[in-house]
């Protein structure tokens, strides 16, 4: 194992970082994280899966209910309005 180069990470869920809405989502708030990251050094953000949950499954990361979508409470209009630029 090569020691010569090593990075540093955190591991945050998403649903963790502060914000307007009740949990983070993946626009402004997780910008404002990446650039802390850069600032302190880090150079990984491991992420827990980001899939649709369901409250019978007490909304657990590791049961969603489809592996090829996104959580829709992890988006905002206001940042699909931010991607596409409108």
């Amino acid at each position: 194992m090569d020691f010569s180069r090593r990075t540093a990470g955190v591991l945050l869920p998403v649903t963790s970082l502060p914000g307007a809405h009740p949990c983070g989502g993946l626009g402004q708030d997780a910008r404002r994280f990446i650039d802390l990251l850069a600032q302190a050094g880090a150079s990984t953000w491991q992420l827990l899966p980001l899939g649709p949950t369901r409250q019978l499954d007490d909304h657990s990361p590791y049961s969603a209910t489809c592996s090829f979508s996104l959580a829709t409470d992890l988006l905002t209009p206001e940042d699909i309005y931010d991607v596409l630029g409108l």
